[in-house]
């Protein structure tokens, strides 16, 4: 085994303030799933996984090396960058204690998530910011020599670098519960923003002619190479392994964005259908109702026509009748008062 694979796997430090920290932080977590009702599986792992590699990360091999091997610390910071925090994320902790914590505590961290400061806080240009300015000013040469010879310092580095990173993957996942939801369209390029910050950390170590960290200027010597090779190895991991690693979460982030989008188009089209049928029902049932509605009213009138037509003509039937026999026995009358023609008439006395 090479000097730096037993290194690796034997130089574990455990620490027991983090220690206690990150067993703190999984039984919080996991005493909040037992209290709610269906909380996923895929959540509760990403965390776990999130804090054990944070252990791995802090207390493992990979920190002690690191302070001897500059290519291996910046693996380590890669690390709390982009592996450690989105996992923490996706385990979505602020959501399972709004619903887990009782309801005086959920109102409060509720009304904090949905307050100002968070909004300010995960706001694009602020953790972008935030987490460029952390990149560039942490790779000093005058802060990175002063936090490898101070363990307090190095480890408030540490803390720099997970709080800038968990602000600036919040509004990256975009998982509820969030101030604002940012577009996809929005997150691929905070994504790809991020980028020019690591390049120009891993192009001027890569191409530096000197050692630029005094402290590593004679540990590489343990591991069979030079510190100047050692450093542009450094460089090159975060410049080329840093880059890569984003663009392909700024892939992922989009791809899953077009698979989300297919989804919702195929749920609108299902409602669409469905929509559709029932306004042809609808239809149908609206046709056949005024078809039933005209056909009675049709029948009815026609029965009413026929009424009204056979009384009409029985009545007028009627009055011709009536009228015809009246004006008989007028002319009836007319004739015994009138003499025929050619008589004379009689007087009261005779000749």
């Amino acid at each position: 085994m090479s000097p730096l694979a037993r290194d690796l796997l034997s130089e574990w430090r455990f620490d027991p303030g983090l220690m206690l920290a990150l067993a703190a932080c999984a039984g919080a977590y996991l005493a909040g799933v037992r209290r709610v009702r269906r909380w996923p599986a895929t959540s509760t792992a990403a965390f776990l996984a999130g804090l054990a590699l944070l252990g791995v990360a802090l207390e493992s091999g990979l920190h002690a090396v690191g302070e001897r091997l500059l290519s291996v610390h910046m693996v380590q910071h890669l690390v709390l960058l982009v592996a450690v925090p989105p996992l923490l994320i996706a385990g979505r902790p602020q959501a399972l204690a709004l619903r887990a914590l009782p309801p005086a505590s959920r109102r409060a961290l509720a009304r904090l998530l949905g307050g100002r400061t968070a909004r300010v806080a995960t706001d694009p240009i602020v953790v972008l910011a935030l987490l460029s300015v952390v990149l560039v000013a942490t790779h000093l040469p005058a802060f990175y020599d002063a936090a490898v010879r101070s363990p307090l310092l190095h480890d408030a580095e540490h803390v720099l670098y997970l709080t800038a990173a968990l602000l600036f993957w919040i509004p990256v996942l975009a998982l509820p519960p969030q101030p604002r939801a940012r577009s996809p369209l929005v997150r691929v390029l905070l994504v790809l923003a991020s980028m020019p910050a690591m390049t120009a950390v891993g192009v001027a170590l890569a191409t530096a002619s000197t050692v630029v960290y005094a402290p590593y200027a004679d540990g590489a010597a343990r591991y069979g190479t030079d510190a100047l090779a050692d450093q542009r190895l450094a460089g090159t991991i975060m410049w080329i392994g840093g880059s890569a690693l984003m663009a392909l979460l700024a892939v992922a982030i989009g791809w899953r964005a077009v698979l989300a989008e297919e989804q919702r188009q195929l749920v609108r089209e299902r409602a669409g259908g469905a929509s559709a049928g029932v306004v042809v029902r609808e239809r149908g049932a609206g046709a056949e109702a005024r078809q039933v509605v005209r056909e009675r009213a049709g029948g009815a009138g026609a029965g009413a026509d026929v009424r009204e037509g056979g009384a009409g003509v029985e009545a007028r039937q009627l009055v011709r009748e009536r009228a015809g026999g009246a004006g008989a026995g007028a002319d009836g009358s007319r004739s015994r008062e009138q003499p025929p023609a050619g008589s004379t008439p009689r007087t009261g006395g005779s000749a």
